[in-house]
């Protein structure tokens, strides 16, 4: 009855903010794509079983000890066998498993933990006082010996193949400090798998997002030493915590695309209820404000009560000027519309607004003339074609320490999106920020939301799709890093944009957007969309020319084909839709 009572009060309380429209969606979401989702998923673990007996179990050359660290604390018999013999079925066996008993009050527990005390490769301690997780797991730390720890919860499965993959992918030539994999839950009786998280390769922006790395990783045991381990007065976050010390100490690090680890669903753990522990919710605010108090970084947090998150909201530093970037030919009145929003609504005013006209009529020529003097704006006029030589052109003439290229087809929706793309686009590490871009109707159907790769092509995840409902893990809601951004609304520092050489004018109608952020990824950078920087959007309509678009396509993927795989987009998830399915075959 609790969760049918929960369930009802979230649809009044959509209802109440998005009234009957944006409660439809959600409920056609919740109906019909998570039917799909699911029957999807039973697909591809027919998949996922062939390709285990397929596998060859072979041995490395590199094969470091890894230990795995469990806490336990009053768990059933039945699933902390489980999990303890989810590892003594490894197929790869270098492993030592490393127990730390919480001062039990369950005593089955203690019974359940001697029967495994004489195997050699299973090191027990049992606490005298109850600490909690975080002091449970630094014991269990004490007894390893290995050059990772991975943590394993006491009532958690780890996949048959967790530790072979982890040393398959230790031996690619690469130096690892930190790899993690995908997951999925299975319910209470260890029977029903599902929900599967298939995650992005590393992304910075997205971890300071949520915990997306979360379950199964490995790290490296000495970086893990000099940082202290496990962290009292974070618990229920805790593992969030050292991640993001961790993380701030090396960039080595990797994700293995497949699911190593099932996370048990109970009514009392946050896996099933993010309510089951309310206390979770205030202990990830303070992992970030502590985050940030390290890195030395402005920002505040707002709550986002049916995500149980806090967003990061940078806070702009010094109040540089943004130069605001339009090309327009011949949309007089979305230009006007976007004018007349921009020094409005736009609370963030240290700002110039450059126009580039290329309009072939006169008469709309001289109209955006005149709205350019009535709005204070710089206008420019010039018949050029490229596009990418007249943003080129047009931020040479900028004045801003920070170029916003803009639609002339955007409106604002939001006033805060400027500052909250600023602050984001002020961070070092950051590349090109983009923006959400919806269709103003009361569905809010979105354009664009990041740039994923489908089918060695670039899309526009989610188009079409009603931004009423949330999406596969929030990405419609929370900040995530994408390989590339829309150009319709994209911010990034005007040193940066130079130093990359602005946009590479081969591409003279489209994807020199995406091209110059793939090399901002190359240099290190980090792009990502700010979900709380919201514009609408008008769709425009696709020219016929597919010999050209044809042409610029394969131009992009000649200069950059490594970007032909993206790492912000499983290849688990769906290559045919952009509405983040899972793949089928």
């Amino acid at each position: 009855m609790r969760k049918y009572w929960k369930q009802g009060k979230k649809a009044v309380n959509i209802l109440k903010r998005k009234g009957f429209v944006g409660l439809f969606f959600v409920l056609y979401y919740r109906l019909i794509t998570i039917s799909r989702f699911r029957r999807q998923f039973r697909n591809w673990l027919l998949l996922e079983k062939r390709e285990l007996q397929e596998e060859q179990k072979k041995r490395w050359g590199y094969e470091p000890l890894i230990s795995i660290i469990v806490p336990v604390y009053n768990v059933k018999e039945k699933q902390l066998e489980a999990c303890i013999n989810s590892v003594l079925n490894q197929t790869n066996k270098n492993w030592e498993l490393c127990i730390a008993d919480d001062a039990s009050t369950m005593k089955e527990v203690k019974k359940t933990l001697k029967k495994y005390e004489n195997n050699p490769k299973i090191k027990i301690i049992y606490r005298k006082e109850n600490g909690h997780i975080s002091k449970a797991s630094n014991s269990a730390i004490e007894l390893a010996t290995g050059e990772y720890i991975a943590f394993l919860d006491c009532d958690d499965i780890l996949a048959k193949n967790a530790i072979y993959e982890m040393t398959k992918k230790l031996n690619d030539g690469k130096k690892y400090d930190f790899i993690y994999s995908d997951e999925d839950k299975i319910d209470e009786e260890g029977k029903y798998r599902h929900t599967p998280h298939f995650k992005s390769d590393w992304s910075k922006d997205t971890l300071l997002s949520h915990m997306y790395t979360c379950h199964f990783s490995i790290y490296r045991k000495s970086i893990a030493e000099q940082i202290g381990f496990l962290r009292s007065g974070f618990e229920g976050a805790q593992d969030y915590d050292f991640t993001l010390r961790f993380t701030e100490k090396t960039e080595n690090i990797g994700h293995i695309p497949k699911i190593l680890y099932h996370w048990r669903e109970r009514k009392e753990s946050t896996s099933g209820d993010p309510e089951a522990k309310p206390y979770v919710f205030e202990a990830t605010k303070r992992v970030k404000e502590d985050a940030m108090k390290r890195q030395g970084i402005q920002a505040s947090f707002e709550k986002l009560e049916d995500l149980y998150q806090y967003r990061i909201v940078y806070k702009t530093v010094g109040n540089p000027l943004i130069s605001i970037l339009i090309i327009s030919k011949d949309n007089t009145d979305t230009l006007a519309k976007c004018l007349k929003s921009l020094k409005i609504k736009t609370k963030y005013r240290n700002f110039e607004i450059i126009v580039f006209d290329s309009s072939k009529k006169e008469s709309n020529r001289k109209r955006n003339n005149k709205l350019c003097k009535a709005y204070h704006c710089k206008y420019y006029y010039n018949l050029e074609k490229n596009k990418a030589r007249q943003y080129n052109n047009i931020a040479n003439k900028a004045k801003g320490d920070y170029l916003l290229f803009l639609s002339d087809m955007t409106e604002i929706k939001d006033g805060v999106f400027l500052e909250r793309m600023l602050g984001q686009a002020m961070q070092k590490y950051t590349g090109v920020v983009g923006a959400k871009l919806v269709i103003k109707e009361k569905a809010e159907r979105i354009v664009s939301d990041g740039i994923i790769t489908l089918g060695k092509k670039p899309c526009h995840i989610f188009r079409g799709m009603s931004d009423h409902a949330a999406y596969y893990f929030n990405r419609n809601r929370m900040d995530y890093n994408y390989m590339a951004v829309s150009g319709k609304c994209m911010m990034l520092k005007k040193e940066l944009f130079f130093f990359l050489g602005g946009f590479d004018e081969r591409f003279q109608k489209r994807y020199y957007d995406i091209e110059l952020c793939y090399r901002a990824i190359e240099n290190g950078c980090f792009n990502i969309i700010r979900n709380d920087a919201v514009l609408y959007c008008c769709v425009e309509k696709e020219q016929n020319n597919t010999q050209e678009k044809e042409r610029e396509r394969k131009l992009l993927y000649q200069l950059h084909p490594i970007q032909k795989e993206d790492g912000c987009y499983n290849r688990n998830l769906v290559q045919k839709r952009l509405d983040c399915g899972i793949r089928e075959n």
